[in-house]
């Protein structure tokens, strides 16, 4: 696919990417989708230098092993060494005003977004 984005997903509930799946399909712009399921997944991934760097990454905070908070304190060692942007969107179910403005706080964080996400909003920061 031409200027197709690479959008990575990390939650560790299957409904989640499906989801996400299933939107993409319907957005208007192409795009490729990686499912991670928790943030040592993804960290691993973005570690080894030769794999692809996705444009948009869609984190849930709430996970096993390696919630997203901890991905993003980890990031900020790789983020030194990438030349382009990744837009991190908090995306959790959380109705917690302290998730919130923590997710605010960090300066990888484009947007806290609540669950659902829906075809409107993918469209939007696919662009």
């Amino acid at each position: 696919m031409p200027n197709s984005k690479l959008i990575c997903a990390v939650d560790d509930e299957e409904v989640f990417h499906w989801i996400v799946r299933g939107n993409l399909k319907r957005a208007k712009k192409p795009c490729k989708l990686m499912s991670f399921y928790d943030g040592e997944e993804i960290f691993k991934y973005l570690s080894n230098g030769s794999n692809s760097r996705p444009d948009i990454i869609l984190l849930d905070i709430n996970m096993p092993i390696c919630d997203g908070w901890k991905f993003l304190e980890n990031y900020s060692l790789l983020k030194k060494s990438y030349t382009k942007d990744i837009n991190i969107y908090v995306v959790t179910s959380s109705i917690d005003p302290k998730d919130q403005q923590r997710a605010e706080l960090s300066p990888f964080v484009k947007e806290f977004v609540s669950k659902p996400i829906t075809v409107d909003f993918l469209d939007g920061i696919i662009d």
